[in-house]
């Protein structure tokens, strides 16, 4: 556990797997073995949140998310991370992904949830659904919120180097006016929605342009 709280998680894994091997065998340990299994499932966790960041990771970011749904199918952080998986940089499938969402949120200690489904609303073109999202982000806040902000940044903007998706510009100038208190670059990411849209974004048109006027 202290490897665990310290963020050594290969030392963690491999101390509580080689236990939980030792209790599958029979052996009696002090320990409960569901709550070990929740360990574990948390360690494998924060090995994918290192992995996901790494370019050189290859399947080893897979491979631990699955590790930890194994041990406890109801993992929020790898729930989330296994809907990343399943839209696959625009090339999976969003709706298994939202549906991956769906489940997350009910085991959620936070409102991660909600950014992915408003972003896979927004991908889908589901826009009434997408700003009822953002409607509930207004009025929801976490502890190290500033830390999904700027993931979330980061991941829309490689995406729009690969798809033509210009309502994710709305989607970061949403992000980062409401809940990132920074209208300057919100201000930037409007006007390049409002220079990309198509006739099917009235609504989020008008919206932007109101944002603008602020």
């Amino acid at each position: 556990r202290a490897a665990l709280l310290s963020g050594d998680y290969k030392t963690a894994i491999l101390l509580h797997e080689s236990l939980f091997n030792a209790i599958k065998s029979g052996r009696p340990y002090p320990i409960n073995k569901d709550k070990l299994k929740n360990l574990i499932s948390l360690e494998y966790d924060l090995k994918a949140g290192f992995e996901f960041f790494d370019p050189t990771a290859g399947e080893a970011f897979k491979e631990s998310i699955r590790k930890s749904l194994q041990y406890n199918q109801s993992n929020y952080g790898a729930l989330l991370k296994r809907a990343i998986i399943e839209f696959d940089h625009g090339n999976g499938d969003p709706r298994v992904a939202l549906g991956t969402i769906g489940q997350a949120k009910q085991h959620a200690n936070g409102y991660h949830w909600l950014y992915s489904k408003a972003f896979l609303h927004f991908w889908l073109e589901e826009y009434d659904n997408a700003l009822k999202c953002c409607e509930k982000l207004k009025e929801k806040s976490y502890a190290e919120e500033e830390i999904t902000i700027r993931e979330v940044t980061k991941f829309n903007e490689d995406l729009l180097k690969k798809h033509n998706k210009p309502q994710l510009y709305y989607w970061l100038g949403f992000v980062n006016y409401v809940k990132g208190s920074n209208p300057s670059l919100a201000d930037t990411y409007f006007q390049k929605f409002i220079e990309k849209t198509s006739d099917s974004m009235e609504d989020l048109t008008a919206r932007a342009q109101s944002y603008l006027a602020n």
